[in-house]
């Protein structure tokens, strides 16, 4: 079963996994778990009981020293420690094992600039649904440009990556931000003769997204071995 890299927040075992479902696919589930019923003019309607508010007194931040002078701290942005958010959020992981989770993967911010990406996990299909109303989903030319070239951007875990086409084949490797790993790809390729015409590699964090123009295609035999180099998450081979 695809986890959509769950397992990189502390959510394992989970249940059934969707991801970026449309408001349809939302409603009719949301239908089914018993989370709402519809309205005489079709639309959603779920009880929420005593909490129907925003709760914007219950909104905390981190505080760091990268972010503490960014904010406009009072009595909507309030300050937490990060042992307490570590603690809170063992406890959120905990509470999702073995539940159907909902995942949207989209962005905050209409101008390109100040663009975020996001990851939203829900319990509820009602509430990814209004995820899914409140924030921004990838366009098409989006989702075009990373499947048919691999390019990222604006992604929650990774950096934006971009590299015009300059070999026959290209791979494209998801994987920890560690030590050596671009050694032992790399290293892999050679071994197989195959000859390198441009590479990308960025990293983000605790991960990396690095990008490999070939001169040929390579065997699938080629591309399990670099899945199983420690600390890959995912690899996918694009042939131009």
């Amino acid at each position: 079963m695809e986890t959509y890299g769950l397992e990189k927040l502390g959510i394992i075992n989970a249940g059934a996994v969707y991801r970026n479902l449309t408001p349809a696919q939302l409603v009719e589930h949301a239908l089914r778990r018993g989370e709402g019923t519809l309205s005489n003019t079709g639309a959603l309607v779920v009880k929420t009981g005593k909490y129907t508010g925003r709760s914007a007194n219950d909104k905390f931040i981190v505080d760091t020293p990268a972010v503490h002078d960014d904010i406009a701290w009072g009595k909507v942005n309030r300050p937490m420690d990060k042992a307490r958010f570590d603690a809170i959020y063992a406890k959120v992981t905990a509470y999702l094992q073995n539940k159907d989770v909902f995942i949207f993967d989209g962005f905050a911010g209409a101008d390109p600039k100040y663009t975020k990406g996001f990851r939203i996990v829900n319990e509820l299909a009602s509430q990814n649904l209004f995820i899914h109303q409140l924030l921004r989903r990838p366009t098409a030319d989006q989702l075009k440009d990373y499947l048919l070239n691999g390019n990222v951007k604006n992604s929650v875990n990774l950096p934006n990556v971009a590299q015009e086409w300059s070999g026959i084949s290209r791979v494209c490797l998801i994987h920890q931000n560690i030590p050596a790993m671009l050694t032992k790809i790399t290293s892999i390729l050679s071994a197989e003769g195959v000859n390198v015409e441009n590479l990308t590699n960025k990293s983000k964090k605790d991960y990396a997204y690095t990008m490999v123009d070939l001169n040929s295609r390579i065997k699938d035999k080629v591309a399990e071995e670099l899945r199983a180099i420690p600390g890959m998450i995912r690899v996918r081979v694009l042939n131009h």
